[in-house]
């Protein structure tokens, strides 16, 4: 439920224009699940932004690569 609040209260700061410093949601673990959007993997936790991974689809390379946290806005 924490998180939907700060998902709420950006999109309200966006909506007047305001950025915050996402520092602060750049400090936890993700592991609490994983979604694809947008041909985008995420690793989500509700405390924390999302953290996008990039996991190769191919035979000569396999693993999880870190691409970082998203806000979305890009």
């Amino acid at each position: 439920m924490v998180g939907l609040a700060k998902i709420a209260i950006h999109e309200l700061y966006q909506a007047i224009g305001y950025h915050p410093k996402f520092e602060k949601l750049k400090d936890g673990n993700a592991n609490t699940a994983f979604i694809t959007h947008a041909n985008k993997t995420y690793a989500l936790s509700e405390q924390h932004l999302p953290f996008e991974i990039n996991i190769p689809k191919s035979d000569e390379e396999f693993g999880i690569h870190s691409e970082g946290y998203s806000t979305f806005d890009d």
